[in-house]
């Protein structure tokens, strides 16, 4: 892969860890503590998301749409929006092989199942809703801010990327916090941190963090269809 430092954020203001850091935990604090306010009584665990009676817009859209408010005043301050839609080098279109693999996974999971079927509308529209949020969102802050940022803080591109990434495990931690037991939520930090590698390299082939969000989305969209069925 490609060592050097590709597409340093040229915004109006330049980045430190410790405000990285700060935004990341603010994404973690936002994301997890709305959850259970927001769905009250019908709060439903992590292992049990994609019951029939999961509350999903209040459970996970409304808090998922006070990230993104976030976000977007955070990159709109930084004047990061050019360099973090877009990539000015993008690696060679091999790369995108491990990405393709995992969502072929998906798919097979998703389309092998048909136990949610007969879900109503409302099921369904939630259920979409929250993907599509869920892959803006985090997207936006780890292939968008804390790629950017790190880009701006590390000497390399090789660097951003396991920074990136390695928050991206990490952020799936508090899972432990809504319902998944602690060693299944220490077991997906390093599941997702692979992932996020993947993901990475869908930016970086198709130079674009919008078809990082759909293929995120997507992927969400068809593993949770296919295991919650």
């Amino acid at each position: 892969m490609d060592t050097h430092t590709a597409d340093t954020a040229s915004g109006r203001a330049g980045t430190g860890l410790v405000e990285l850091l700060g935004f990341f935990v603010l994404h973690v604090v936002v994301w997890i503590g709305l959850m259970r306010p927001l769905a009250g009584a019908d709060f439903v665990d992590y292992a049990d998301i994609g019951a029939a009676t999961t509350p999903w817009v209040r459970q996970f859209v409304i808090g998922l749409l006070v990230v993104l408010v976030l976000q977007v005043a955070f990159i709109s301050r930084k004047g990061w929006w050019g360099p973090l839609l877009s990539e000015q080098t993008r690696l060679r279109a091999w790369w995108a092989f491990p990405p393709i693999l995992l969502v072929a996974a998906a798919a097979v999971l998703s389309f092998a199942t048909q136990g949610l079927s007969d879900a109503p509308t409302t099921w369904w529209v939630g259920f979409t809703a929250t993907m599509a949020l869920v892959g803006l969102t985090e997207e936006l802050s780890f292939r968008g801010i804390l790629l950017v940022g790190g880009r701006q803080l590390l000497d390399t591109e090789v660097k951003a990327w396991l920074f990136s990434s390695a928050l991206f495990g990490l952020f799936h931690l508090p899972n432990a916090l809504i319902g998944q037991a602690l060693v299944p939520s220490i077991a997906q930090v390093f599941q997702t941190a692979i992932i996020g590698s993947s993901i990475y390299l869908v930016r970086r082939t198709s130079g674009s963090l919008v078809v990082a969000a759909v293929f995120h989305a997507v992927y969400d969209w068809m593993l949770i269809q296919g295991a919650f069925s």
